[in-house]
């Protein structure tokens, strides 16, 4: 049966090769290799041929990019490609792919997945939660106007016996504005109650009165943190007025004893402190909330270059960054390249992702007053550990603030000509902030300048 499988082969290369031959001119192909291997399929969409203890991550060179499209993990592939490059994992480019066996996935040894795991190609198991789930009640008190400025929101307070409640309640009675409602259902909070149990409170702020809250769960890892989940019903129509509540959680004397806590609104950590990343240069602008256990730069760039950006990294790897910049114009290479449309913050923008790496190379945003780009210069280790979080910054960026987008300029500048728009690509001036269109009409071109706004 080896045999067999060998002669097949070498008939299927024989024809295959006389056809790519027959092209040289075409292709331009200086080497040809000849593998085969077992197929494996990343959750990225990214295909490995995996040649004994040896992952080769495949890039595809056809016309249609469409070879690895019907091929699934286990699958045994014949592969006709480019000259293997020796990195680990290895790589290379695939001019054709013939699938000549399927189902053995148990070929595929368990070093090489957990390697190609570790590096990032494979996305990470999900972590088993050791947590352990901690009996509470809740209470919710929505109470009045603060009589000053709260320096921030949330505010968490750990009470552990009658004394320490009834001193908060004497020192936050007009600054928090602890109502009739406040004293009446804390009531039953006595040293009997305290003989057993701890309160945390928990001060929220909401821009109206018609978000409720609910308390999920509180979990502990036991020795030194206790987590609280809290979620927010917002109602589609709601009112306009500020609304600031009390939560009281209730539990174990022994559950809160010597921790800290950390608190979670709809899943995010809502105790994690933000500083603003700020740049600008001329008619262009950047932004975004940076948590404090980042770190980032402000590049301005040369002083007569309208280039400038934000490097953004987190402070257990500061050689791993993520780069904002603009620029006036951006270009790529397209070999290799996948690209996908994306949302990020308010805007539309494309995701660039070069031969199948498992994160993704670049984003950059459409319709905007010049170019604003997201250059990624982490690799997958680092991407399985904080990339999630990574996202979460990013989605909180802002950029070019009162400055007019293309598709608003364009429509200004057509109400000014009767042309049409030939154009592929209106230009953007960042030291002047005017946007430039050309129109024909009747074979005669007619410049059109949006200024500032």
């Amino acid at each position: 049966m080896k045999k067999r499988n060998i002669i097949i082969a070498a008939v299927i290369a024989g024809v295959f090769l006389t056809g790519l031959v027959s092209g040289f001119v075409i292709l331009k192909v200086e080497h040809i290799g000849i593998s085969t291997g077992v197929c494996l399929v990343t959750q990225n969409g990214s295909c490995f041929l995996i040649k004994g203890n040896t992952p080769v991550n495949l890039s595809d060179l056809s016309e249609d990019k469409d070879s690895f499209s019907d091929y699934s993990t286990g699958d045994r592939l014949l592969v006709f490609h480019t000259g293997i490059n020796e990195s680990y994992p290895a790589s290379t480019g695939v001019y054709k792919a013939i699938r000549i066996g399927e189902n053995n996935e148990n070929e595929i040894p368990e070093d090489v997945v957990n390697s190609l795991r570790e590096l990032g190609w494979i996305q990470k198991e999900e972590i088993t939660d050791t947590s352990e789930k901690c009996t509470f009640s809740a209470e919710y008190i929505r109470t009045g106007l603060p009589s000053e400025e709260v320096p921030s929101f949330p505010v968490l307070t750990a009470i552990n016996s009658a004394e320490e409640l009834e001193l908060y309640i004497r020192d936050n009675t007009e600054k928090y504005g602890l109502n009739e409602s406040f004293s009446e259902k804390t009531e039953k909070y006595d040293k009997d109650f305290f003989a057993e149990k701890s309160v945390i409170i928990i001060l929220l702020e909401e821009g109206s009165g018609s978000v409720t809250h609910s308390a999920e769960k509180v979990l502990t890892d036991g020795e030194n943190e206790i987590s609280v989940y809290i979620t927010r019903e917002v109602p589609e129509v709601g009112t306009c007025d500020m609304a600031y509540h009390h939560i009281l959680i209730s539990l174990s004397k022994e559950d809160l004893k010597e921790k800290n806590i950390r608190l979670f609104i709809d899943g995010q950590d809502a105790m994690k402190k933000y500083e603003m990343a700020e740049a600008e240069k001329g008619y262009a602008n950047i932004s975004l909330a940076v948590p404090e256990n980042w770190g980032y730069e402000i590049n301005e760039g040369e002083k007569n270059s309208p280039i400038f950006g934000i490097t953004l990294y987190h402070k257990s790897s500061p050689e791993n960054t993520l780069s904002i910049e603009f620029n006036t114009a951006f270009g790529v290479c397209g070999t290799g390249l996948k690209t996908e449309d994306i949302s990020i913050s308010d805007y539309k923008a494309s995701k660039g992702i070069y031969d199948g790496n498992p994160t993704w190379d670049y984003i950059v945003f459409k319709d905007t007053p010049g170019k604003y780009v997201i250059y990624n210069n982490t690799d997958g280790v680092w991407w399985n550990l904080y990339g999630e979080e990574a996202m979460e910054i990013l989605d909180t960026i802002k950029i070019a603030k009162n400055i007019l987008f293309e598709g608003h300029a364009r429509e200004i500048a057509q109400k000014s000509s009767e042309g049409e728009l030939k154009q592929v690509m209106p230009t953007f001036d960042s030291v002047t902030g005017t946007w430039t269109f050309i129109f024909e009409n009747n074979e005669k071109s007619e410049t059109v300048t949006v200024p500032a706004v």
